[in-house]
């Protein structure tokens, strides 16, 4: 059995009594606010010590602190943010849309600048396991994004071609360059052929799963390639011995490429050419207005957020 001498025995108690100090003891912060005006300066001051006694790694003092927090309001209309960092570190923003929303913009960006102190980890090693397995460094996450959509379909039915407005929901979550989701998309257009010309697309709808890569993953804009195969209802009009209509359901592929600007604010826009290339023949046992192919092609925008 192996023994040990009385000094490690002493320098194993000594190291076991600073880590337990070290753990116990507060981090002393002092606060500078600034950008709140002369006469809500106490009172921002004094919510800011509040909101770092929430945290139990660190402690509000006036004096013999460790660093400083350094909170600011900045309120360039029409936009406004409080901005923080502690000394030495990289500031973090919250936006404000009005000013009811201060507070609670202050009690978040007091939470995302202590939370990422390297100090306070130190103290608290398993805390900060826990933090870089749930955080971006640990765990990549994804984003959701919803769509809305309005774009001009040009299609070939005869000799001519049918011009048809539409819209279009798009549902999409994005890891890194790729992007997977769903597109439900509705073109409608209530002309009737006349006779001896040709016939015209009234409606076309369509759902299709879709899978997207952007070229660059994080800049403000970015061209992206799309793909996607789904159902379509196709409806078309023409003129025999009198008005007919024709309706086929398929299947059918689609081809995008776009770019996407405004990548880093809340609320992107989308700039897209899609082709529209059914895998069926547009036809019926009912009628012989159309028995052809009918590809088309979309250009349009959206919004997605």
């Amino acid at each position: 059995m192996k023994t040990y001498s009385p000094i490690s025995i002493q320098l194993l108690g000594l190291l076991v009594v600073l880590w337990s100090t070290s753990a116990a003891a507060k981090i002393p912060l002092c606060v500078s606010v600034a950008g709140f005006g002369s006469q809500s300066m106490q009172d921002y001051h004094r919510a800011v010590q509040t909101e770092i006694r929430r945290h139990p790694e660190h402690t509000p003092v006036e004096s013999n602190c460790a660093r400083t927090l350094h909170v600011e309001y900045l309120n360039l209309k029409p936009h406004a943010a409080v901005t923080g960092y502690l000394d030495g570190q990289v500031p973090s923003r919250v936006n404000v849309k009005k000013e009811t929303e201060l507070n609670q913009a202050i009690s978040t960006l007091v939470a995302q600048i202590l939370k990422s102190d390297p100090a306070a980890w130190i103290r608290n090693p398993e805390n900060y396991l826990e933090r870089v397995l749930i955080s971006d460094a640990g765990l990549k996450r994804g984003v959701m994004l919803f769509g809305l959509e309005a774009f001009q379909h040009m299609a070939r039915t005869g000799d001519g071609v049918s011009f048809l407005p539409g819209i279009a929901l798009r549902i999409r979550r994005g890891l890194g360059p790729v992007h997977v989701g769903a597109r439900a998309a509705v073109a409608y257009l209530p002309q009737n052929s006349m006779p001896g010309s040709n016939p015209k697309m009234q409606l076309l709808a369509s759902l299709e799963p879709e899978v997207a890569w952007f070229a660059t993953e994080n800049k403000s804009s970015s061209f992206y390639l799309a793909g996607s195969l789904g159902l379509t209802v196709l409806r078309m009009n023409g003129y025999n011995d009198g008005q007919e209509t024709l309706t086929d359901v398929g299947i059918s592929l689609g081809v995008r490429a776009g770019i996407e600007l405004l990548r880093i604010s809340d609320y992107r826009v989308d700039l897209f050419v899609q082709g529209h290339l059914p895998l069926f023949v547009t036809d019926s046992t009912e009628s012989d207005i159309v028995d052809a192919y009918t590809p088309g092609i979309q250009i349009g925008a959206g919004i997605a957020f």
